[in-house]
């Protein structure tokens, strides 16, 4: 009966301890845009956050037709998003704990003329001469009706958006960011396509940062080191980890609180497998040993080294 209690005991230690280690990808549902005032930008652009949560590598896309199946059956209404019951009950029909939401703030697209190129002022030109010149000119411009052909060639657009992530289970907006973007120049279709490149960018940075890889160190030796975390996690050649010992857990009055451990190196990978990755140590504070956890960067750490002689 001991051995048996130790085992359990031991089984779920290990099981809290690895509880904030990421061993797979996170399922999400992509809602469709809360209102419908742009329905074929909004559709663009709902396709693009899917297609890059995708690409991204660290979440599963649950099927938007699976998704839309669910809102017809249910009746669900999302011009004005969902109520919280109906949010909760779509992450129960959808098996899935969150979902990205797009509101559209602002879009408009409207010609504009094309800024001429001022011509250099000739060097001995007096003062007098210059206002004579811009007065006729301005005259001359005023008199003339846009030209219709010019303004439809020389769009600007404008997009203001802003994505919520929504917990599925509690009905609470967990996280929400913005999307700005503009561009001039060529029809409708091609200044709508810069800009849409510009929230694709934007997207697939932010989307990295929902869900950052907290990974373990499986072997060292020397420099080298492998964690447990590879390309099934969208991880790549390059990434940048910081080592540190586990947290600990401690109770205070009667709280139990969750101590940070101590910070003791950076990590670059150098070679990605399927599901497990090796690195280079290249800068170490302290010790490093297998157990100890690798927590992803979201921006590349700058490595430098100084040194002054005399």
């Amino acid at each position: 009966k001991i051995f048996f209690f130790l085992i359990f005991i031991y089984f779920v230690t290990a099981q809290e301890l690895d509880d904030d280690i990421t061993l797979e990808k996170k399922p999400l549902v992509i809602l469709p845009a809360k209102n419908h005032y742009h329905k074929d930008v909004a559709d663009k652009i709902v396709a693009i956050i899917s297609n890059q949560a995708v690409s991204v590598g660290r979440f599963n896309v649950i099927d938007r037709n699976i998704v839309n199946d669910i809102l017809t059956e249910q009746k669900f209404q999302l011009t004005g998003m969902v109520d919280d019951d109906q949010v909760i009950e779509i992450g129960n029909l959808a098996s899935a704990k969150e979902a990205l939401v797009l509101d559209i703030i602002h879009f408009n697209q409207k010609g504009v003329p094309k800024e001429k190129e001022e011509k250099e002022e000739e060097e001995h030109s007096t003062l007098f001469n210059w206002i004579v010149k811009t007065l006729v000119k301005e005259t001359i411009e005023n008199s003339r009706e846009p030209d219709s052909t010019q303004l439809e060639n020389n769009i600007h657009t404008e997009f203001m958006g802003k994505i919520t992530m929504i917990n599925l289970i509690t009905g609470v907006s967990k996280y929400s960011f913005n999307l700005n973007a503009e561009f001039t120049g060529g029809n409708r279709a091609a200044s709508l396509s810069k800009v849409l490149d510009q929230v694709t960018n934007q997207i697939r940075m932010k989307l990295k940062d929902l869900y950052m890889i907290t990974s373990e160190i499986v072997e060292i030796n020397g420099s080298d080191v492998t964690i447990l975390s590879g390309e099934n996690l969208g991880l790549k050649k390059g990434a940048m980890f910081e080592i540190s010992s586990k947290n600990r857990t401690k109770t205070y009055k009667g709280k139990k609180i969750t101590i940070p451990g101590k910070r003791r190196g950076l990590l670059r990978l150098t070679n990605v497998g399927p599901d497990a990755s090796q690195g280079k140590i290249v800068r170490k504070w302290r010790p490093i040993k297998s157990g100890h956890r690798a927590y992803e960067l979201k921006r590349p750490a700058q490595i430098a080294d100084v040194v002054f002689s005399y």
